[in-house]
């Protein structure tokens, strides 16, 4: 079903409970990246995109993601971009989970305003963002923004919060690996961290994405 495996490329803490990401090699570079054209321009991008990773007991796991991206809306009083994003994980072929979300965003620069989920109703609402560097060298990092998860629209009960980051580090010749962190705490929970690294070069092109995913209590490299 996700074999061969296909290189996606937009992420946008579609996931939950995912933790770390392979970082860059050893290899170092001077460049300058355009994070926020990079991100900006692939935000609002169609995408339908496959990842694999096999844990120590031989067992396939395959993430199937389809972004498509929608008209303008309003959220919360603001005017802003939509794309909505499917999700599913499967186990050697077999279902294990799936969800779908409408993102609202802007681009240049890239600002989260809201994720409405489509399964559970539960409604996000982003604050303090900060927009990423128009040019970014390797060994910056940063803050993104913050959220606040509410159970549906009426924005009653808080189910959590999640706090965004950025680091980027180093890649192969002229490229770096654009890191975006985020980090969910339920209410009464244990905090859980998604990190999204991005391939990205000096000219602001996206080449390619890992991301490490704990299941059943083992950290798998998804890629």
């Amino acid at each position: 079903m996700i074999s061969p495996k296909t290189r996606w490329l937009c992420a946008f803490g579609l996931f939950g409970g995912l933790a770390g990401c392979g970082g860059g090699n050893s290899d170092t570079t001077t460049d300058q990246f355009p994070l926020d054209a990079a991100i900006s321009a692939l935000a609002a991008t169609n995408q339908n995109y496959g990842l694999e990773a096999t844990d120590n007991n031989g067992n396939i796991y395959g993430v199937q993601l389809i972004y498509t991206v929608g008209a303008e809306q309003s959220f919360e009083g603001t005017a802003a971009l939509t794309t909505l994003r499917g999700f599913a994980l499967f186990e050697n072929d077999n279902p294990v989970s799936a969800d779908s979300k409408l993102k609202f965003y802007l681009t240049s620069p890239y600002t989260q305003i809201g994720d409405v989920d489509q399964v559970n109703g539960q409604y996000t609402v982003y604050a303090h963002q900060t927009p990423l560097p128009t040019l970014a060298s390797v060994g910056d990092s940063g803050n993104f923004d913050t959220a606040t998860l509410y159970s549906d629209s009426t924005l009653e009960t808080v189910v959590g919060t999640e706090v965004d980051t950025w680091n980027l580090n180093a890649g192969g010749g002229d490229q770096a690996k654009l890191c975006l962190n985020y980090t969910v705490t339920p209410t009464g929970g244990t905090a859980s961290t998604e990190t999204d690294c991005y391939t990205v070069d000096i000219d602001g092109n996206t080449l390619g994405l890992s991301i490490q995913l704990t299941i059943n209590g083992s950290l798998l490299t998804f890629d």
